[in-house]
């Protein structure tokens, strides 16, 4: 006899068409997953297992939504497309509540974080940023606008 082993399902909203990326705030102990073909982003309790917030109006996203990523330090979550790279505020997430701070254009292949990162850029100084985010195979840093 094999060892039987019991997988839980999640059932995501219909709002959230073909999900992919998948980014997860252990603090919180909320995942995010980004929809591609509904170009949008949905929030999942991980302790009831059930997704939260505004089920029907989800938060949208650009573009074939592919990278999520994470600033665990700063709340802030990031969402990388084919058109660009979507952030957000994520400090309500377990609260069902996610803000969009800024998108910008252009091609993501990758991200990274560095967690409680600083920008460098003039004035934006003291500014979360992600890291490294190629965009096109052109790395750029990303201050929150």
């Amino acid at each position: 006899m094999t060892d039987q082993i019991i997988q839980p399902r999640l059932r995501l909203p219909d709002t959230c068409v073909n999900p992919h990326g998948l980014g997860i705030d252990s603090q919180q102990q909320v995942a995010f997953i980004a929809c591609i073909d509904s170009q949008n982003v949905v929030m999942v309790d991980l302790r009831s297992m059930k997704a939260i917030g505004d089920l029907q109006h989800l938060k949208s996203v650009g573009f074939k939504p592919d990278i999520v990523a994470l600033d665990s330090k700063l709340h802030i979550l990031y969402v990388g497309c084919a058109s660009g790279i979507s952030v957000f505020d994520e400090s309500g997430a377990s609260r069902g509540s996610l803000n969009r701070e800024h998108h910008r254009s252009g091609c993501v292949h990758r991200a990274s974080v560095r967690s409680g990162g600083l920008s460098s850029i003039g004035s934006e100084a003291s500014r979360p940023v992600c890291s490294s985010v190629t965009f096109c195979n052109t790395a750029h840093h990303l201050p929150i606008q």
